[in-house]
């Protein structure tokens, strides 16, 4: 689920930069949505992945009953989930950087 979040803000930020109309192969992506998405994916995926550990970590140390430690489980899902879909999504729908 990490690198489909991942996945789908990289595809977003590279459809959203990419340059379809040009003369001059060094003017194909004449911008820096491509850094930024690169920049955005690599605060995401630690984040992510915190996500993910973090509950288990504090359930572990704190030496409650696991059952919390799953119940947090359907949050980072749904976190990297939205992470996948949405910026593709929006960039469908015209959004530009």
């Amino acid at each position: 689920m990490c690198l489909a979040g991942m996945s789908g803000i990289l595809l977003a930020f590279g459809v959203a930069g990419a340059n379809f109309t040009w003369t001059d192969p060094r003017r194909m992506n004449a911008g820096v949505t491509g850094c930024l998405g690169q920049a955005l994916a690599a605060l995401f995926l630690p984040v992510a992945f915190g996500f993910f550990i973090v509950p288990l970590l504090l359930v572990t140390v704190l030496n409650w009953p696991q059952v919390y430690g799953s119940l947090a489980g359907p949050q980072p899902v749904l976190h990297c989930a939205i992470a996948a879909l949405l910026p593709p999504w929006l960039v469908r729908t015209g959004w530009k950087c």
